[in-house]
Formats: structure tokens, sequence, C-alpha cells
């Protein structure tokens, strides 16, 4: 009886101690979600924040700027010949009228954390004036976008920041790179560790507005092309 007492004792004890760690390891992941958005959250409504997954990712939603935004910091570990990334997808979801995705990536090289882009099976011609670094690819060539509506949203990625610019029929998105990880302590731990400030709203309500005005060019060009094809019918 005593040693199935003293066992009992020491299973609640080993119970007590994962429970306490747990909630430490959660309290430190809500830490540091919101010191990453800790600039952002005081101008957002409706907002929730997100506490760090299991993957490293941190997140937040609301509204910014007068739009719904996700905005999610992703960690990009995949890649074999490159320091891992930190990257910032801002996401602007809804009905953009879209038939097909249009997806701009910078030097795709495989397999990423954050992206789909692989899977298109639909290459485009690069318009004359984006990078050469950028492939374009569609899931359907013929129903594509003009890629020059992409055309306004071509800075980030001339500076040598911007990864991806989607557009889809459900939303919009950039990806731009946050940090690279610490090079001497990956090298010798292969721990992507990276060091970042909180996000600025100079830097990220910009982009923001960017991307809602390539959503509403996207809707109101759709629309404009469904007017046109009922006239045609019915003319």
């Amino acid at each position: 009886m005593m040693e199935i007492l003293l066992g009992g004792l020491g299973l609640g004890l080993v119970l007590a101690l994962l429970v306490r760690d747990y909630r430490r390891i959660e309290a430190r992941k809500r830490e540091e979600a919101g010191a990453l958005f800790g600039l952002l959250e005081p101008l957002m409504t409706d907002v929730r924040l997100k506490p760090v997954d299991q993957a490293g990712c941190q997140s937040i939603e609301g509204r910014l700027g007068g739009q719904f935004v996700q905005i999610r910091a992703v960690a990009d570990t995949l890649s074999l010949r490159k320091l891992p990334s930190l990257w910032l997808m801002i996401t602007l979801p809804g009905d953009t009228g879209l038939s097909a995705t249009l997806d701009m990536m910078m030097r795709p090289a495989g397999q990423s954390s954050f992206s789909n882009f692989d899977l298109l099976p639909d290459t485009l011609a690069r318009p004359a004036g984006f990078p050469e670094e950028a492939v374009l690819k569609s899931d359907d060539a013929a129903l594509a976008p003009d890629p020059g509506h992409f055309r306004p949203l071509l800075r980030p990625f001339t500076l040598g920041i911007g990864k991806e610019l989607l557009a889809t029929p459900k939303g919009v998105r950039m990806v731009v790179q946050l940090a690279e990880a610490d090079r001497a302590r990956y090298g010798v731990l292969r721990q992507a560790q990276f060091s970042t400030e909180p996000l600025r709203p100079e830097w990220v309500l910009p982009l923001v507005d960017l991307l809602a005005d390539l959503k509403d060019r996207l809707r109101e060009t759709a629309d404009r092309d469904t007017e046109t094809e009922r006239m045609t019918v019915h003319g």
C-alpha cells in the first residue's frame, strides 16, 4: 500500500511539473507574439492575437487601416543551401472576382513552408519591367489575371525584400523577408534563431494599402468583364 501511495505521489509530482512547464512555454509564446505585433495591435480593431504555434509561426488578425488583414510570421527552415528565413505574410482575404490564381515568386528554389507556388502547373511569361528573378505561375494560364496588376507593388521586390505576391479568387497576399537566422548559431547548433524588432506601423501600413488597391483593381476588372459579357450576350 505504501509503495502504491508513493508511486501515486511521484506520478502526481511529475504531472504537476509538466503542467507548470507547459504553462511557462505557453506564456513565453504569448509574450513573443505580443513583442512582434506590439506596435500594431493598438491600431487594430476586432483584433485576435495568436500565440506562437508548434511550427514557430506567430500571427495576428483584425481590421487595420480600414481593411481586415491577417499578418503571420513564418520561419522557413526547408532550404538546405541558405540560412533559414523569417517571412512576413500579409493577407487580405475576400472575394477578388478572379477565376484563376496568379502567383509571382522571387528566386523559387523548391518547396517552401509558406507557399504552394511549386504546385501551380502553368508558367507565364515575365512582363517587361518585372525583376529578372521573378517567376510567374498560375493554376490556369487562360484565366489568369493580367500580371500588369502587380506593377504598383513591385518596389519591395526590386529592393530585395519581397519574396511572393499572390492573387487568388479568395484574396491577395504579399510575403516579405523579416530576418535571416543567426549564422553562427545555426552553423554550430542548427538552431534557427532570429533577431527581430517589433513591426513598425509605418512599414506595414503602406503594404496593406498596396494590397487593398490591388484587391480593388482586380474586383473592378472582374466586374467590368462580367458586365461586358452580359451586354454581349444580351446585346
